[in-house]
């Protein structure tokens, strides 16, 4: 499953370092590890993303990935709205 970092962050796409670690510190501060599984695992995922968006290199190999996810989700969303605008009706 993908997660988008940048939403998990609540962070723009255009966010500086400073966003980012403004906005982990308030995510990390409210899901605080613990013993139930469920807060642990969005604990980890707020890391991860932090860690990602944080170093140049890492961010710019996961914004590629982004842009993948989501040009192949509207390629398929155009797709469709093609198919209806010049669907042949014989009626």
């Amino acid at each position: 499953m993908f997660i988008d970092y940048y939403k998990l962050l609540n962070v723009s796409y255009t966010a500086s370092n400073d966003e980012i670690s403004r906005a982990f510190t308030e995510k990390s501060s409210t899901n605080q590890k613990s013993d139930n599984l469920t807060d642990n695992l969005i604990y980890d995922e707020i890391n991860k993303a932090y860690t990602i968006l944080i170093n140049p290199k890492q961010r710019f190999k996961y914004n590629l990935q982004l842009i993948k996810k989501y040009q192949k989700k509207k390629s398929n969303k155009f797709r469709t709205i093609l198919q209806k605008l010049f669907r042949y009706d014989s009626n």
